[in-house]
């Protein structure tokens, strides 16, 4: 959109940035701010023109982090559905998620978990076949914790996804649960493969991000392997979990005084979108929230109208022309 040169960094521990052996205690935000820092000093030489800075997800909370350790590296910061939790289980997310849809479309999802639980016998060997056609192995949570872990996390990422209440039906089968649970949270995501890529990621999110918990009170009774309701299982079993309540504190405290020329994306139904945001109104920021929207919302998302308020803002931010994306 801006014609510009784009420089993608990999965070530190992540993908093939790894240490061998792993040292924890070199994974921090203010040591990847550090990194960033760096890069954009060393291309700054190549690179002499407005810099803006943009993320998704993590990503955008790492945008934001950055802005703040250093706030003259970039002119404009574009975070998309960036979360900034006030707790390592922030119960805005579970507000948020039991205030979607309306009362029959909550009543239909809560019942599609009980009915997905109470079908156990059956799924567990559907879940199993998967595990072998794929190649996983379960040995952290284990099968039966897989299934039950997908169960508690179907309504978040039912609405993180955009997936269609109405999908979810009254006394579907057995398999058609095991299929609408695999499509919208997928058992892989709980093989020791995958625990072991996003670790890092949980790592942090118990540390210093935060996160959320399983809303589960509705199920306790049904649960045979699952007796703590947090994430911390998906981080590093032998490091020290204990969140720091304060880091992103001073982070969102910052924001709200000094956090000029940030657009922050958001899409009305993703969960994470409680833990946004909200710029005050003595800085120069706007949230731009797509109705309707979710996780995978970008600026290329937007009804027109508003996509050509944000080109606007873009221009006088950056004194310069923003070439606008096709609308088809």
């Amino acid at each position: 959109m801006l014609s510009a040169n784009q420089i993608i960094v990999e965070y530190r521990y992540f993908g093939k940035s790894k240490p061998d052996p792993y040292d924890y205690s070199f994974l921090t935000n203010d040591q990847a701010m550090e990194d960033l820092h760096r890069i954009r000093n060393l291309f700054k030489k190549l690179y002499p023109k407005e810099w803006v800075s943009t993320g998704i997800s993590k990503g955008g909370t790492t945008c934001l982090i950055y802005r703040y350790k250093y706030p003259n590296d970039v002119k404009v910061s574009v975070p998309y559905v960036a979360p900034l939790p006030m707790a390592r289980e922030d119960l805005r997310c579970d507000n948020h998620i039991l205030s979607r849809g309306d009362e029959d479309c909550r009543s239909r999802l809560e019942n599609f978990q009980k009915r997905a639980l109470s079908f156990r016998n059956e799924i567990l060997p559907m879940v199993d076949s998967t595990r072998i056609a794929d190649s996983l192995s379960f040995d952290r949570v284990g099968l039966e914790g897989a299934f039950e872990y997908a169960v508690l996390e179907f309504t978040f990422s039912l609405w993180q996804w955009g997936h269609d209440c109405d999908r979810v039906t009254e006394n579907m089968s057995s398999k058609e649960i095991f299929d609408l649970l695999k499509e919208v949270v997928g058992f892989d995501f709980y093989s020791d493969a995958v625990i072991s890529y996003f670790e890092p990621a949980f790592y942090q999110f118990m540390r210093e991000n935060g996160y959320y918990q399983f809303i589960h009170s509705h199920l306790k009774d049904q649960l045979k392997t699952i007796t703590s309701f947090d994430n911390s299982i998906f981080g590093p079993q032998s490091e020290d979990l204990s969140f720091n309540p304060d880091y992103l504190k001073y982070v969102r405290v910052w924001l709200h005084h000094h956090g000029n020329r940030i657009l922050y994306i958001q899409g009305e139904n993703d969960p994470w979108a409680a833990c946004g945001m909200i710029p005050s109104k003595k800085t120069d920021s706007k949230l731009m929230i797509l109705k309707g929207g979710n996780h995978f919302t970008r600026i290329k998302s937007f009804p027109k109208g508003e996509k050509q308020e944000i080109y606007k803002l873009l221009n006088r931010w950056l004194k310069s022309e923003v070439i606008p994306v096709s609308d088809d």
